[in-house]
């Protein structure tokens, strides 16, 4: 499957711009490694759906974590997201750091969205596919700015979001995906814009502490999860 990758090269923000190389394996008649064999890499990397495992421990453990991926409970994902959306939250806290209020909220959703879009590539299973495109279409319904709101790990969310997103667009032909990024970025770019003192001072007192002997850099500061604490 191949990704659009015009979409991807058009900036989501006049600030932000995100870049996807896709890696083209046959080579072009422009391409010298065409004319010259001796100047073809020895190695390529293999696509996920060119990978076959035999009958042993190792592709068992592929199926097992495959279906684990799809008997994952939806609601329980998107819970974080809709709890700070304020909307409507079925389904069970999975406990951690995934919760809503706790450290890093739904900071794994992205990877599990990867994760199981590289399945799909790997078994073409149409189960994976439909699950990652409702997946998808149900984190859009949430994206809002009070998700990054006294949030202790914001940075780190986005970015897992950012490629789930870009592998269910580029792996299984989401037709929302890309759009959904785009909301997302807005949506983290607004609060980052709003609060440019974090970085800047953080790494004043860095750079001020690596210049005192005996001394360390100082630790990002603890942001309440709730008003007064």
């Amino acid at each position: 499957m191949t990704c659009d990758t015009a979409a991807l090269r058009s900036p989501l923000l006049p600030k932000v711009a995100i870049f996807v190389t896709i890696r083209k394996y046959a080579p072009s008649s422009s391409d010298s490694s065409a004319m010259n064999p001796a100047a073809r890499p020895l190695l390529r990397e293999l696509d996920y759906g060119q990978v076959r495992f035999a009958d042993g421990p190792v592709k068992r453990q592929v199926e097992q974590n495959h279906r684990l991926l799809l008997d994952l409970d939806e609601d329980s994902l998107l819970r974080p997201f809709r709890v700070r959306a304020q909307v409507a939250a079925p389904g069970a806290d999975l406990g951690g750091w995934y919760d809503a209020e706790a450290f890093a909220p739904g900071s794994t959703f992205g990877q599990w969205l990867s994760a199981l879009s590289r399945f799909f590539c790997m078994s073409r299973d149409a189960a994976s596919q439909h699950k990652i495109h409702r997946l998808v279409r149900a984190y859009a319904a949430t994206i809002d700015p009070r998700f990054y709101e006294n949030n202790r790990f914001p940075a780190y969310i986005y970015d897992k979001l950012v490629g789930g997103l870009i592998d269910a667009k580029c792996r299984t032909d989401d037709g929302t995906a890309l759009a959904a990024l785009q909301r997302t970025t807005q949506t983290a770019l607004r609060i980052y814009q709003a609060v440019p003192f974090r970085a800047t001072s953080i790494a004043a007192r860095t750079r001020t502490s690596l210049r005192t002997p005996g001394t360390r850099a100082t630790p990002c500061p603890k942001i309440s999860s709730s008003p007064g604490t």
